[in-house]
């Protein structure tokens, strides 16, 4: 009896080690972030002040990602979260559920755009539409929609990809600057001495952009990805034409909308075409293939492969990288 009562008790205080040893405090703050440019702005501005995990794996799909029970565990023991909202990682709900934890909610910071705010690709010069000129009614009426679980796809029906313009991604900076500084006060002025920096070249890249679209104010931005640049197109006012009506990686090409486009480029005489780094160009080859135009690859910076990752490619390389991808298409045009 004693040596059955013994093998019981063994598994038991070994786990109760295990525990102990995992609840040990730590040296530094750990930081969860759901993205890569939210993952390298924190790496960015904290350096070896914090711990910093990416919560996405490397290369993985950002709009299906679901944790693990396991990963929930991790993620909970953080010391703050950093996501881009409850419309795009609609798992955070469970975990922020009867929760205390420390956590930064970009889309309360960064209006994400609904799918219904923005039925058009085609962001035309003279009619720019402002973020705050949205109707009222129907900003109030999505928010009802999310709460009551109304939209049949409501996570995907959100546009997540403001980093890609430079002035949110400013506010991303600022954003997370101010959250680290909470988390660790000692040292505000080392993190706000890093955040200017960063926010200067973002500020040069924005200027770039001006003279870039100013001197080329006919710029048709043809992009055979899904539809990740739409921030970008508002924030310049430049002719965005995607096939994609959808936010996500999976999503199917419009017949129509990829009609118009191949159109366009015909009419425009365009002799190249934006794919993006992360997903199959299967689209901007067949499209290639009939046109004989040149495919320029963007980052839509959501995730990072191992390899780049390894590289230590920054949220700025991708930025700097679709600027020079850009202007290669104006010199296309």
């Amino acid at each position: 009896m004693k040596r059955i009562l013994f093998l019981i008790l063994i598994p038991i205080l070994l786990l109760t080690v295990v525990a102990c040893q995992s609840e040990e405090p730590r040296d530094k703050p750990l930081v969860m972030t759901t993205l890569f440019p939210y993952y390298d702005v924190t790496k960015t501005l904290a350096g070896d002040l914090v711990d910093v995990t990416m919560i996405l794996p490397l290369g993985g799909d950002s709009h299906h990602y679901e944790p693990s029970p396991k990963q929930i565990t991790a993620i909970k023991k953080a010391d703050l979260i950093v996501f881009t909202g409850l419309e795009m990682e609609p798992w955070m709900k469970g975990i922020l559920k009867n929760s205390s934890l420390s956590v930064l909610n970009l889309s309360e910071k960064i209006t994400l755009e609904h799918h219904d705010d923005d039925h058009h690709h085609d962001h035309d010069h003279g009619h720019h539409h402002d973020h705050d000129d949205l109707n009222g009614f129907q900003r109030l009426w999505n928010t009802v929609k999310t709460w009551l679980g109304l939209d049949a796809h409501g996570e995907h029906d959100y546009d997540p990809h403001f980093w890609l313009d430079p002035i949110h991604a400013q506010i991303m900076v600022e954003e997370i600057a101010h959250a680290l500084i909470l988390l660790v006060p000692e040292s505000e002025e080392l993190i706000l001495t890093r955040k200017d920096a960063l926010n200067t070249s973002l500020s040069q890249l924005h200027l770039d952009y001006l003279n870039l679209f100013e001197t080329h104010p006919s710029l048709h931005l043809m992009h055979a990805g899904h539809n990740a640049f739409s921030y970008f197109a508002r924030r310049y006012n430049i002719s965005y034409h995607t096939p994609y009506e959808g936010f996500t990686s999976d999503a199917e090409p419009k017949p129509q909308a990829l009609a118009e486009m191949l159109r366009l480029m015909e009419k425009h005489n365009i002799r190249y075409l934006y794919a993006e780094v992360e997903l199959n160009p299967l689209l901007a080859k067949a499209i290639q293939e009939q046109t004989g135009t040149e495919i320029l690859y963007l980052y839509n910076a959501e995730t990072i492969s191992s390899n780049e990752m390894n590289q230590g490619l920054t949220f700025l390389d991708m930025m700097i990288h679709n600027f020079n991808q850009i202007k290669r298409g104006v010199i296309l045009e």
